[in-house]
């Protein structure tokens, strides 16, 4: 993947995720504003949702770049890559998950 087709495949696939990086998006607007009330919620909230935003671009790339691959190289050896990459992906989006939920249920600050 070179130039632009990559990005334009990349922004493509966040494209259809833009619903969720909205909710991202003002989830971290809203843990800033209300930092100074509540510092470590704001805290686990906003390290969630730049989490959960970086794992979606950095996993759309390595997809979209493994996927490519697999015209150079062997099928199951992709698929292989491709595998643990999701299973990578579901672990770090259940991690930022886990904040979210600390979070929302923790004591007042």
């Amino acid at each position: 993947m070179s130039g632009m087709p990559g990005i334009v495949a990349v922004l493509g696939n966040l494209l259809t995720r833009l619903p969720l990086i909205l909710v991202w998006l003002v989830m971290g607007i809203l843990a800033v504003v209300r930092w100074d009330r509540h510092p470590r919620k704001s805290l686990l909230t906003l390290l969630a949702v730049v989490i959960l935003f970086l794992q979606a671009v950095v996993g759309t790339f390595l997809n979209i770049r493994l996927s490519l691959l697999m015209s150079t190289s062997g099928a199951s050896r992709i698929a292989l890559w491709l595998t643990l990459l999701n299973i990578g992906g579901a672990l770090v989006s259940a991690g930022a998950w886990g904040l979210l939920a600390a979070a929302l249920f923790m004591e007042e600050d």
